[in-house]
Order: C-alpha cells, then structure tokens, then sequence
C-alpha cells in the first residue's frame, strides 16, 4: 500500500468537494469531517496520513467508495443514494485490515532497523558515538510501548 497514493487520493477527493459547491468553505467541510482547519488543510496538502476513523467519515460524507481511496481504482468512485450502506461498511471493514496490516509491516519493519543499528552499534566502535543515543531513545520508546 502506497500512503503516498492515498494521501493523493484524498487530497483530489478534498479540493474536489470545496470545488463543487456544496461547501461554503473549509470550515464547514472540517465540520462536516469531525476534523479541524488546520487539519483539513493538512489533509489537503497531502501532508498528512489520517487516522483511518476519519477515512470513514470523509468517505460517508462525500459519498466515496473506501475501496477507492484505499487501492485508487481508477476514476474517484462516488456511491450512489442507492447502494447498501452494507456495501460500504464492509468496504471500510477490509480497508481497515488493510491498514492495519500495512501498519504492522511498518512495525515489523522499523524494528528489524532498530536490530540493524544495535548490530552496528556492536561491531564498529567507531561509529558508536554517532548512532548510540539514538538507538537507545528508540530502545526506551520500544519498550514504554
């Protein structure tokens, strides 16, 4: 999965509701989204990777399939009046095993960097100084999780 893609996606679904008028402005849309300005503008800007909840509201509020915004099939997908709103919500359900998997590859990932630096750490005194107070911070925040 390609966050990078998503952020996009949700960008263009943004900037796309502001343009059709149905919004007075970004405050109202942030309201509308259970978010903020600040973070709308975020979102916008494509700066921000959202909490996949919020994914959920800016899909039923701007009536997008969450497959889309997730795995961007081609064109945006708007959801007609007509479609189950099953269909949506078991959309929302595999979009939040997907995220949630990609999250735990991330995890899965970052930790194997963590081992990769203390291996470093271990066999290059040269080096220690450099990367040592960095690895220890990441250390102490693995385990306080």
């Amino acid at each position: 999965m390609e966050t990078n893609l998503i952020k996009k996606r949700i960008s263009e679904s943004l900037e796309n509701a502001l343009n059709s008028g149905a919004y007075k402005n970004k405050k109202e849309l942030s309201d509308k989204l259970k978010t903020n300005p600040t973070s709308l503008n975020k979102y916008l800007a494509g700066e921000t990777f959202p909490q996949s909840d919020w994914i959920y509201y800016l899909c039923k509020e701007l009536k997008i399939a969450p497959n889309w915004i997730i795995f961007g099939d081609g064109e945006e997908k708007k959801l007609s009046e007509e479609e189950p709103k099953d269909d949506m919500s078991n959309q929302f359900i595999e979009m939040q095993k997907t995220l949630l998997k990609y999250k735990d590859d991330e995890i899965k990932r970052l930790k194997q960097e963590i081992e990769f630096l203390k291996k470093s750490i271990t066999t290059s005194n040269n080096n220690e100084n450099i990367v040592k107070q960095p690895v220890k911070q990441l250390i102490k925040e693995e385990k306080n999780k």
